[in-house]
């Protein structure tokens, strides 16, 4: 039984709780994972995603940071991370040491009646492995006294870059610093995409749903695509079909170029009238439980492809599953591209757009593939496969004197003996998806 067949078994049997998040367990693990490769001096410090603010009061849809998600499971704003490898961390309330504290917001009554209820501390500290669980309001405090015995402090992300507000904690560090002058900071980036790039099996399974989800909603639009419509009016079935099948957001803002504008890599405003005759470049992405897929389809406003749009397409489609047919572990990401890439050329030259193999830039200006998870474009930290790593393969050819553009995306998981196209169940010919959106 193949992969796909063994993740939808248990979508099919498993109890719901298991299948709809990652456990606690699956949490806490992460953390003493990251720990344990650390001295017991050091500190590592990972904060949520800040609220921000659209105008006014009006704030913008929030969205966890994927990193401080990756080790808590949580999605609530305001919460702080401390992990302390030596387990060096003094909770002065219970006078006792722990090795991780989350510090999470205590919501009082007025915020509850404008806002709603959040995580309740105890419910946290019960329920999701936590060792420690303070309010934030304690962060400040805290923090300051547990810098005094710590030779490193890890951040995500440092150092900050020159036009980025200082934050609370920023400010709090450097007086420690100050005061304590072996104190080092250091960034903790690479040690946790390591860890990010290989996604485990519970991980897979949300990619595979998000994929699911987006599956469904190419195919929607595959059946209500007509000339006329606006770009935008696919932009709002898209958004239903997600938000119908349990996928609260999109992975990243979706595409949705006609006529010239598919010869746009990164086209989003999605506001152009269709026209008869021709194609659309649908690139999307569902984003189930913090996870996300990325799927592109080229189609024809019609229903029908043109001779030529035929021609360019298939030129796209073999250079997408050659290099489809090279990915086992072992290989450089790097190959898919070039794989790719040749196939393109020859078809290029083999048409007549071009007289030599350097000019293929003018038509096939972007990479071939990119890791996905909890990010659209994914953290890794190299380009040689591994069991369990998730990728794109979209190769493309953009030919703009002509308003033709052609993209085609899959996204696959590398296995142990080579691969799964996690997207295989969306139409990818020309005859298939001619003959799907007929009906």
């Amino acid at each position: 039984m193949n992969t796909k067949n063994i993740l939808l078994v248990l979508f099919l049997f498993a109890p719901f709780y298991i299948l709809s998040a990652q456990t606690p367990s699956e949490f806490k693990e992460r953390r003493e994972f990251l720990t344990n490769n650390l001295t017991p001096q050091s500190l590592v410090l990972l904060r949520s995603s800040p609220v921000k603010l659209r105008n006014g009061d009006v704030k913008y849809p929030y969205r966890q940071s994927s990193t401080f998600y990756y080790f808590t499971g949580i999605e609530e704003p305001d919460c702080f991370l401390l992990l302390s490898p030596g387990k060096k961390l003094f909770v002065g309330n219970e006078n006792k040491y722990a090795g991780e504290i989350l510090f999470a917001p205590h919501k009082n009554k007025r915020e509850d009646t404008w806002e709603g209820k959040g995580l309740d501390l105890e419910y946290i500290k019960n329920n999701l492995s936590f060792d420690e669980v303070l309010p934030s309001y304690e962060y400040k405090s805290l923090l300051g006294n547990c810098l005094s015995p710590t030779d490193t402090l890890f951040l995500e992300h440092y150092p900050l870059s020159n036009d980025e507000l200082l934050s609370t904690d920023i400010r709090l560090i450097q007086k420690a610093q100050a005061r304590l002058p072996s104190l080092k900071i250091a960034p903790i980036t690479e040690k946790i995409n390591a860890m990010r790039e290989v996604k485990s099996p519970s991980e897979t399974g949300l990619i595979q749903k998000a994929v699911e989800i987006t599956i469904k909603a190419h195919k929607a639009i595959m059946k209500y695509v007509k000339p006329g419509m606006y770009e935008y009016e696919l932009e709002g079935l898209i958004d239903f079909t997600y938000k119908k099948n349990g996928a609260r957001r999109h992975g990243f803002l979706p595409i949705i170029a006609s006529g010239a504008n598919s010869c746009i890599l990164h086209y989003k405003k999605n506001d152009r009238k269709m026209k008869s005759g021709e194609v659309i470049v649908i690139d999307i992405g569902a984003e189930y439980k913090m996870y996300t897929a990325d799927i592109t389809r080229t189609i024809p406003v019609s229903g029908r492809f043109s001779g030529r749009q035929k021609e360019i397409y298939n030129i796209v489609l073999e250079a997408h599953n050659e290099a489809v047919n090279i990915i086992k572990p072992g290989i450089d990401e790097k190959n898919i591209h070039k794989k790719a890439l040749e196939v393109i050329t020859d078809g290029l030259l083999r048409v007549g757009l071009i007289e030599d193999r350097n000019e293929y830039k003018q038509y096939f200006m972007h990479g071939t593939s990119h890791p996905i998870g909890l990010d659209v474009h994914d953290v890794s930290v190299s380009s040689i496969l591994k069991p369990g790593m998730v990728i794109t393969v979209e190769p493309g050819i953009y030919i703009r004197e002509e308003n033709l553009g052609i993209r085609i995306e899959s996204d696959v998981l590398v296995t142990e003996t080579g691969y799964e196209v996690l997207s295989d169940e969306l139409p990818i010919t020309v005859e298939e998806i001619e003959e799907f959106m007929s009906h």
